[in-house]
């Protein structure tokens, strides 16, 4: 059961995307970006052609973490102890054949085009998909590692990961 209590919803609108607040999303928000299924899941939807914000390439549904009020929250590893899991699968993928199934923004640094310090994704390649971590090492390098967390991950298939940073800036994902 997913928990949509401090969260909103950024969709590709056709002219440009909205977000969907916080009290919105927990009223019953559905549409063909985003929708719940009967199992307490939801289901993401996002066309190659839509629209994109100004930080971003692609378009992309996507949570966006919050307060219980719909304020934005970030993950500042100084002062919390953070945790992310997800169980999901991929049942399409665009012709890049790449969908990021999440990521942790840091501290924007002048220059850096706010890219992600962490970002998971599933690369699809040659008829079976992998997961890869792509990690930088500091805000605002431009330099990538991409590791290859785990192989032989069909389309459809059900999968989970665990990411959490702690306070002494420690990263642990499974």
């Amino acid at each position: 059961m997913l928990d949509l209590s401090t969260w909103n919803l950024s969709i590709p609108t056709e002219q440009t995307p909205i977000t969907i607040t916080t009290q919105r999303l927990n009223n019953g928000y559905e549409s063909r970006y985003f929708r719940r299924n009967a199992d307490g899941s939801v289901t993401f939807w996002v066309p190659v052609t839509g629209s994109t914000t100004p930080d971003a390439r692609y378009p992309r549904s996507e949570l966006r973490e919050t307060q219980h009020d719909g304020t934005l929250d970030n993950w500042l590893h100084a002062s919390s102890d953070s945790y992310l899991s997800a169980v999901l699968r991929i049942d399409q993928v665009p012709s890049l054949n790449k969908v990021v199934i999440g990521q942790i923004h840091s501290t924007d640094v002048p220059g850096s085009q706010n890219d992600p310090l962490v970002k998971l994704q599933y690369h699809y390649r040659r008829g079976v998909g992998r997961l890869e971590l792509l990690l930088r090492d500091q805000p605002g390098d431009t330099a990538v590692q991409n590791i290859l967390l785990a192989e032989n991950v069909q389309l459809g298939e059900r999968f989970g990961y665990d990411l959490r940073i702690t306070p002494s800036g420690l990263m642990l994902i499974s």
